[in-house]
């Protein structure tokens, strides 16, 4: 028996994001085919980031074989940071997810956090191919998998599409329009979150370009020492991968929400999750250091970062949509 759809008035109009022949007979939409890719990766993000938090030792003798050995305290600081940046890019898969479902995922929110996804994706895989020789062969499979599949859905949901492809100038302009923003507070009054959120985005692109640019010499700065050798500048190459793609990504994104009085909706209450965990990460790992008396000149402007983060994760997550002067 065939399943007719329903009559559609005359002047109907199909949205882009629209599957509507495939959803009325039972199939798979593409939609649905984004949400799993997009659940797939925040799975595979997260796979990867718990074990560098809760066994950061044998995770490193996991990922970097002889390279890590001896194990020690400066390599589980960096473990725990680039544990923060898994955590960020896992929220930010996560809240796609819910796009995808919701059929948004052309909102210029949420192509914010799909560049930003294939931004970190980039970082981490070249990360892992230009230290191919320190990784174990686990290691770089493990690696190396998971940022091929972070890469792989926003690019196919961007990219592939003849269309999609040539909107990429116009995706990539409007990310950098929103930059440009980032310090407009006067919509709808100021508001708390929407100052914190702005305060971060330049924090973290400039601490991530210099952790890339020049990663031993900002290493050093950091913590006021390098005990260890390539498998240090690895960690820190992919911490800094993530500071300047999707930390910036999901900023941005939670600062129009702010700006819109949205902090309650789903999408950023699962980003100002990750902002707080990642925060709280940071903080785990910097803060023992700094109450030593220990680290380097970089170390203050690190850790205020932190406490920023944290707060800013919090402080979204106490919003709602009625906050409005939050």
């Amino acid at each position: 028996m065939s399943v007719e759809p329903p009559p559609r008035p005359a002047n109907y109009s199909y949205s882009r994001e629209e599957r509507y022949e495939k959803s009325v007979g039972g199939g798979t939409s593409d939609h649905e085919k984004y949400a799993a890719g997009f659940a797939a990766v925040a799975i595979a993000s997260a796979a990867l980031a718990v074990p560098l938090v809760v066994q950061p030792q044998s995770t490193a003798e996991f990922l970097l074989g002889a390279a890590a050995l001896p194990t020690n305290i400066e390599q589980d600081r960096l473990l725990g940071l680039f544990a923060g940046g898994l955590l960020s890019a896992t929220a930010a898969a996560w809240a796609l997810k819910g796009d995808a479902e919701r059929h948004e995922l052309d909102l210029n929110t949420s192509e914010n956090l799909q560049l930003g996804l294939i931004g970190f994706a980039a970082s981490n895989l070249a990360a892992n191919l230009a230290h191919v020789n320190d990784l174990t062969p686990n290691g770089l499979a493990a690696g190396a998998a998971t940022a091929a599949i972070s890469l792989a859905v926003p690019a196919a949901r961007l990219l592939v599409s003849g269309s999609g492809r040539r909107k990429v100038g116009d995706r990539i302009k409007g990310a950098f329009d929103s930059l440009g923003r980032v310090f407009d507070l006067s919509k709808g009054g100021f508001k708390l979150t929407s100052a914190l959120y702005a305060l971060l985005v330049p924090a973290t692109v400039v601490a991530g370009t210099a952790f890339t640019a020049s990663p031993a010499a900002s290493l050093e700065g950091t913590l006021g020492y390098v005990l260890k050798g390539a498998d240090s500048v690895y960690l820190w190459r992919q911490i800094g991968g993530a500071l300047l793609t999707i930390s910036p990504a999901i900023l941005l994104t939670l600062k129009e929400k702010a700006d819109n009085d949205e902090l309650g909706e789903t999408q950023p209450r699962i980003l100002n999750a990750g902002v707080l965990l990642a925060g709280v990460v940071q903080l785990a790992a910097l803060g023992p250091l700094a109450a030593d008396g220990g680290g380097g000149r970089y170390l203050p402007l690190l850790l205020a970062n932190a406490v920023a983060t944290t707060a800013a994760g919090l402080a979204g997550l106490t919003s709602s949509n009625t906050a409005k002067k939050l």
